[in-house]
């Protein structure tokens, strides 16, 4: 372990045009720290857990494991300098494994926060199996079931506006995936925004109504109708008991 400066470590994605394909990417990593955090660094002097940085072929050093933790640091240095403060450096633990381990390191450490969602998960996924890794290997590295990861994988097939839903608490994964995965786009997002009841159901069409049965009679001329029909439409619209329809069943003790 050794101290690094947080401005010579690159965050792929935030630093970098490093996208999906590298191992050391994570989209979550782009979302801002809060005030917080970054108070409780230059209180403490720093943060006594060290990042994981991995070095690619050409020199440069990749965050694996810690990006939160180097951008607090770099935003505690900002106010450290203009007050003309000592500035932070990070602690550092250089791993040198293969691509898919790297993404197996930042893998364990996410799933040790609390805040995690279901989409950061569905992320790392299927960047694990675009490594080369088999579902049942993803699924032990999650230490879930591998119909567990298969859904996990769906909720990428689903529209933008379903998967912003989600990572917003609007909508639970279980609940987009019953109403929105293999459906048409526009139904997605009518589900997303909260529209969904506005759309035309699809299916079986309503029962009879009294009204309906009531028209019916009123449109039919009255020697066509069966009198036994006749009457069991009539019970039905409430204009006659059971018994005077002849529907009661004689009970024999």
């Amino acid at each position: 372990m050794f101290n690094l400066d947080p401005e010579k470590c690159k965050i792929a994605g935030v630093d970098t045009g490093d996208g999906p394909t590298h191992p050391c990417y994570q989209k979550h990593a782009q979302r801002p720290v809060d005030d917080d955090f970054v108070q409780s660094l230059i209180r403490n002097k720093g943060n006594f857990q060290p990042i994981v940085v991995w070095k690619d072929p050409e020199g440069t050093i990749y965050v694996v494991a810690g990006r939160r933790r180097v951008v607090g640091i770099r935003l505690a240095n900002k106010i450290l300098a203009a007050q003309g403060c000592e500035l932070l450096c990070v602690k550092a633990v250089v791993v040198r494994d293969p691509p898919y381990q790297l993404l197996g390191i930042k893998i364990e450490e996410n799933e040790q926060r609390a805040d995690t969602g279901a989409m950061d998960k569905a992320r790392d996924a299927n960047q694990y199996m675009n490594l080369g890794r088999s579902l049942e290997e993803t699924a032990k590295r999650f230490t879930l079931t591998t119909q567990s990861i298969t859904n996990l994988l769906k909720l990428l097939e689903l529209a933008p506006e379903v998967q912003q839903a989600i990572e917003q608490g609007k909508i639970a994964p279980t609940t987009a995936l019953k109403r929105c995965y293999g459906k048409p786009i526009a139904e997605q997002i009518a589900v997303a925004q909260g529209t969904a009841g506005s759309l035309p159901k699809l299916g079986r069409p309503a029962g009879p109504t009294k009204v309906s049965i009531k028209k019916l009679i009123e449109t039919i001329p009255r020697e066509k109708i069966h009198p036994s029909a006749l009457a069991a439409l009539r019970y039905v619209l409430g204009e006659i008991t059971a018994a005077e329809a002849g529907l009661e069943v004689e009970r024999h003790g």
